[in-house]
């Protein structure tokens, strides 16, 4: 007899263990959860900051402005990677990268008319028309994921 009571006072112990670890780990969770948002929120805050007001000072100075494509993705890119952070259903997933895609839209046709122009390189139309083929590969996996 008194080695089936250890028995059920470890057992029931061990039950007390993992209820007492399952609350701990819960109660954790929106506090890292809380913070993983803010995180994202800033993150995507800043990127679009810096890609619209990198736009902004290329369209007022075009001399000095940035005027390599690859910046502004790499830009659009973090601010879609921080929307798609934040995205808690996948409609917003596609919204994130429906976006994207729109940023690199604008920025393959501008290239297309500066090389037709003979104001770019082909390399950077070329880049351009790449990322946004890319941006509408990652769009149709967002709309797969979602089904």
């Amino acid at each position: 007899m008194p080695r089936q009571r250890i028995w059920s006072v470890a057992l029931f112990s061990g039950l007390l263990l993992i209820v007492a670890g399952l609350r701990g780990s819960t109660a954790q969770e929106p506090k890292d959860a809380d913070a993983r948002s803010k995180s994202a929120r800033e993150r995507a805050r800043l990127a679009k900051e810096v890609y619209e007001g990198s736009l902004e000072h290329l369209r007022q100075e075009a001399a000095s402005g940035s005027n390599d494509v690859e910046h502004y993705y790499r830009w659009s890119v973090r601010w879609m990677q921080a929307e798609r952070d934040l995205a808690q259903t996948p409609a917003a997933h596609i919204t994130a990268a429906e976006a994207h895609v729109k940023r690199m839209k604008f920025w393959k046709e501008r290239r297309a008319m500066e090389r037709e122009a003979g104001y770019t390189p082909p390399a950077q139309a070329a880049a351009a028309e790449f990322f946004l083929v890319e941006a509408e590969d990652w769009l149709l996996a967002a709309k797969a994921a979602g089904k």
